[in-house]
C-alpha cells in the first residue's frame, strides 16, 4: 500500500494528508479488497474520501445535537477522528448513535491515559497518596488540561463499580455521568491501571437472570452466544426492554440492522 501510494498523482493538500493517514490505519479484509479492486489509486482515493465524508458527516451531527458532544473531543487529532469512524457505516440513526459513542470513547481514552499518568505522578510525589480533589493533578499533567474536562470526572470508591478493578486502592477515578447509557464505556483510573466497563446498571443483568435460565434448559445447559437468541424467551415487557438494550449494546453494527 505504502509504494503504490507513492505513485498516486499529486492531489490537493487535503486529499495527500488522507492518504497517508489512511495508510497508517489497520485494513480490515473488506477495505483490503475494495483497495485491490480497480486502480490501485483510484481505490485509495475513494477510500480516503469517504473516510473524510464520514468525518464531516459525524461532526455536522454533533453540532446538530449539542448533548451528544464532550470536551474531551478537544483532545482529538485527524488520525482520531479518522480511526473512530472506520468501520462505522452511518446510513441509520443507530449507525450515528455508534459512531458518536465511539468518537466519545477514543477522546475519553485518551484524556484517561493523560489522567493515569498524572495520577501515578502524583502518587510518587505524596508517598503513594490518592488526590481528595482533582484539581490537585493539574501541576501532573504533561500539558494543561481545559477546566470543562476535568468537571467530567470524580473521585468515587472502588466498590461502586465493582466488576472493574485496578488495584488495591480503595479510590478510583471515573465519569460522574454517561451520553448514552447504553453504548458508552465507564472508565476506571487508577495509580496502576486503567479499566472500563459498561453503564447498564445491575438491575439490567438481574431482569434477566430468569431469561438466561430459560434458553439454558431448553438448550441442554448451553449458553448464548448472542443477546438476539434469548429473544423468544422474554416474557415480561421489563425484560424485552433489558434485552433490547443489551443486544443493542453488544451487538456488531451489521446485525444491528
Amino acid at each position: 500500500m505504502q509504494n503504490e501510494n507513492e505513485q498516486l498523482h499529486q492531489g490537493t493538500t487535503e486529499i495527500v494528508k488522507l492518504r497517508a493517514e489512511v495508510a497508517r490505519l489497520r485494513i480490515d479484509s473488506k477495505e483490503l479488497a475494495q483497495l485491490k479492486a480497480g486502480s490501485s489509486g483510484d481505490s485509495m482515493e475513494s477510500t480516503a474520501k469517504g473516510l473524510a465524508n464520514r468525518v464531516a458527516q459525524l461532526k455536522q451531527r454533533l453540532e446538530q445535537v449539542p448533548g451528544a458532544t464532550i470536551p474531551e473531543l478537544k483532545l482529538l487529532n485527524d488520525e482520531d477522528w479518522l480511526t473512530a469512524v472506520k468501520g462505522h457505516p452511518l446510513d441509520t440513526e443507530t449507525d450515528y448513535r455508534r459512531a458518536l459513542s465511539a468518537i466519545r470513547s477514543a477522546a475519553e481514552n485518551k484524556f484517561a491515559s493523560l489522567m493515569q499518568k498524572a495520577l501515578r505522578t502524583h502518587a510518587q510525589s505524596n508517598n503513594g497518596q490518592f488526590p481528595t480533589d482533582l484539581a490537585q493533578l493539574r501541576p501532573y499533567f504533561e500539558s494543561p488540561i481545559d477546566s470543562t474536562i476535568l468537571a467530567r470526572w470524580e473521585i468515587a470508591p472502588a466498590k461502586s463499580v465493582p466488576n472493574v478493578r485496578v488495584g488495591d486502592g480503595e479510590q478510583i477515578i471515573t465519569q460522574k455521568a454517561f451520553v448514552d447509557e447504553i453504548l458508552d464505556n465507564r472508565l476506571v483510573i487508577g495509580p496502576s491501571g486503567q479499566g472500563s466497563t459498561d453503564f447498564l446498571s445491575s438491575d439490567t443483568m438481574e431482569t434477566l437472570k430468569s431469561v438466561f435460565e430459560a434458553y439454558r434448559t431448553a438448550h441442554n445447559g448451553q449458553w448464548h452466544t448472542d443477546f438476539s437468541q434469548l429473544e423468544p424467551y422474554a416474557n415480561t415487557p421489563e425484560q424485552q426492554t433489558a434485552l433490547q438494550k443489551m443486544i443493542l449494546r453488544y451487538s456488531t453494527a451489521s446485525n444491528a440492522h
